[in-house]
């Protein structure tokens, strides 16, 4: 597609309608062409995950454990949260129970 746009009088909206891409694709792909030729296509790039394991590779153990440490906790603090909302919500769900047995419609605010 790019030897087309260069060798052809076709605009980039042109040939990327015409292959069924975005033309923002197109101009990102002209871009890594023009800084780097066809090795620069060809580079695959880094998933999310290679990404993440790549930013832990550069901070310090130290800071890497602290980030642990603290995910660790924010962990632990969303699960005790989560685990009182069921508790709530059972409890609610009870007392609506109990009052639609006994005529009672459901408590609004």
């Amino acid at each position: 597609m790019i030897r087309e746009y260069q060798e052809s009088e076709l605009t980039l909206p042109e040939i990327s309608s015409k292959h069924g891409i975005a033309s923002s694709t197109l101009v990102g792909w002209l871009s890594k062409f023009n800084k780097g030729g066809k090795d620069a296509l060809a580079r695959k790039q880094p998933s999310p995950r290679e990404q993440s394991k790549s930013i832990m590779k550069r901070l310090p153990k130290e800071e890497c454990e602290k980030e642990n440490e603290r995910l660790r906790k924010e962990n632990e603090r969303l699960r005790a949260e989560n685990l009182l909302l069921k508790k709530v919500k059972a409890l609610v769900e009870e007392r609506e129970s109990r009052n639609r047995r006994i005529g009672r419609g459901p408590l609004t605010n």
